[in-house]
């Protein structure tokens, strides 16, 4: 950490020698730059070319409060510490408030160094955290974008103490429950609803084979008109219960399999995503077995 680039604001001759004795006896004053004036200071913090700020309190141009308002709308991520002859312990605590990071007296400079060591570690660790949250959140992101994204496949998380956070659209359509009913809940929830509407009847889930075709306008070749997917969705009392995404095959036919978690009356509907010109949809065939 021999490296840090320091800022020192300080008019004072004397003052700005002994602050670079004290700085290069502990291996940090060989990047040192000095400004005295408001413009120069105003300059160094725009060009963020520097790791930590030594201000004095007190300047014939312009004050240390004033420098570290500059800094902190300029660059509010530096470090800054006052270096001054005399703080009482209310303008102390004030200045902390404001945003400085420590202060040290100059009757006590064997402060500086390791005050200087750890405002610049600290930070250097809190961009390091922000850099590795930024990927995380980014990560997570493209991650959920995917899953949301997946309607044939249930993706089910869960946080370590298993109550369910993310429930898929997937996951609504092969297993039968919205978003709105699992989500926040324990994920052995979701298997005692399973059981519980299967013990119903005493039989398991039921599967349903869903089978049909498109009818295609006259003159429309098949190759044209059955490019496309087909949405079958299933109903149970006017509640959705499963839903899934077919392919057509080259006959403009298609088949598929559905899991509801009981029997009953359940309705069928087909809808197409494709080629405009197809004339209609119909799910001709629908044969329940116990899964």
């Amino acid at each position: 950490m021999d490296d840090i680039r320091i800022l020192l604001v300080e008019d004072s001759e004397l003052d700005a020698e002994l602050i670079g004795v004290r700085l290069r006896g502990d291996g940090l004053g060989g990047n040192v730059t000095r400004v005295q004036t408001r413009q120069a200071f105003l300059a160094a913090c725009q060009g963020g070319q520097f790791d930590v700020i030594l201000c004095d309190y007190s300047l014939p141009a312009f004050d240390g409060p004033t420098a570290l308002a500059i800094a902190r709308e300029h660059c509010p991520q530096m470090p800054f510490i006052f270096v001054s002859g005399m703080l009482g312990e209310e303008i102390a605590i004030d200045l902390l408030k404001r945003g400085a990071n420590d202060y040290v007296l100059k009757q006590r400079l064997e402060r500086l160094v390791p005050a200087v060591r750890q405002a610049v570690a600290q930070r250097r660790e809190r961009t390091e955290r922000e850099a590795v949250e930024a990927k995380l959140r980014a990560s997570e992101h493209r991650y959920r974008l995917l899953v949301e994204n997946l309607d044939d496949y249930a993706v089910v998380m869960a946080d370590l103490d298993g109550v369910i956070t993310s429930w898929n659209i997937g996951a609504q359509r092969v297993l039968g429950f919205s978003e709105a009913e699992i989500l926040g809940k324990p994920l052995a929830t979701f298997f005692t609803l399973r059981q519980q509407l299967s013990k119903r009847d005493g039989r398991p889930p039921y599967r349903f084979t869903v089978s049909g075709a498109l009818r295609l306008p006259s003159g429309v070749a098949k190759a044209d008109g059955c490019a496309g997917k087909v949405t079958v969705e299933a109903k149970l009392k006017a509640k959705r219960v499963a839903r899934k995404t077919a392919s057509l095959n080259a006959a403009c036919q298609f088949k598929t399999t559905l899991t509801a978690p009981r029997k009953g009356s359940i309705s069928i509907t087909a809808a197409f995503t494709g080629t405009a010109s197809v004339a209609a949809l119909s799910a001709r065939t629908v044969r329940v077995t116990a899964g």
